[in-house]
């Protein structure tokens, strides 16, 4: 539905030392406590790709994250990071996906920027998430995303999921990568760690005409 992105969340135990594959590629090894419910859990180990402006990376023990990355033949390949809120005044960077079943009309205060309202099926049952948007992200989310879009939303939230007015935020629109419907919008102000310089990989053309 996808393609092959997925998001992950747990609780960091540890983050093994910089490492460098044959590849070339720097990362390191994470592990992670997924609880499963009734006390029972379980533990992974994730490589997490660093690319070089996340080389200084570490987050503190037992910090709930969340991470974002593909599925391969190997399993789970993390390709980002991220902070998860631990109170409802806190921000973190993060990632959100699900098929759009809702967009409000953009608003046209002029004493305001945009904002708009985005309603999010996440998982097959259950109620919609409801984001909001705002500034030039809510402006071009109701330019390009329509209802039924696969989209993923990244970007500053706080604990109720709601856009902050300045922040770093991106629109991935998974079936549409091949005319690169990806883009970052960066205000005067930023919160969360500094954005990836390519926070998604790049998808064949074979998996996006698909």
């Amino acid at each position: 539905m996808y393609q092959n992105h997925a998001i992950l969340s747990g609780r960091l135990e540890d983050l093994s030392a910089l490492k460098r594959s044959q590849g070339g590629q720097t990362y390191r090894t994470l592990t992670l406590t997924q609880s499963l419910g009734a006390d029972a859990s379980r533990r992974l180990q994730i490589p997490l790709l660093l690319p070089p402006n996340h080389g200084a990376l570490a987050p503190p023990a037992a910090a709930p994250v969340t991470l974002l990355g593909r599925i391969n033949p190997r399993g789970f390949q993390a390709e980002a990071l991220y902070l998860t809120a631990q109170n409802q005044n806190d921000l973190h960077f993060g990632a959100v996906t699900g098929r759009v079943v809702g967009l409000n009309p953009l608003s046209q205060n002029p004493d305001k920027p945009p904002s708009m309202g985005v309603a999010l099926q996440t998982a097959p049952r259950g109620l919609p998430l409801s984001l909001s948007l705002h500034g030039e992200l809510a402006a071009y989310c109701r330019r390009v995303v329509a209802t039924g879009d696969h989209l993923l939303i990244q970007g500053c939230f706080d604990a109720g999921l709601q856009f902050q007015p300045h922040q770093v935020g991106k629109l991935w629109l998974p079936q549409k990568c091949r005319a690169r419907f990806q883009r970052t919008y960066r205000t005067t102000a930023a919160c969360g760690p500094a954005p990836l310089k390519r926070p998604f990989p790049k998808i064949p053309r074979t998996a996006a005409a698909s």
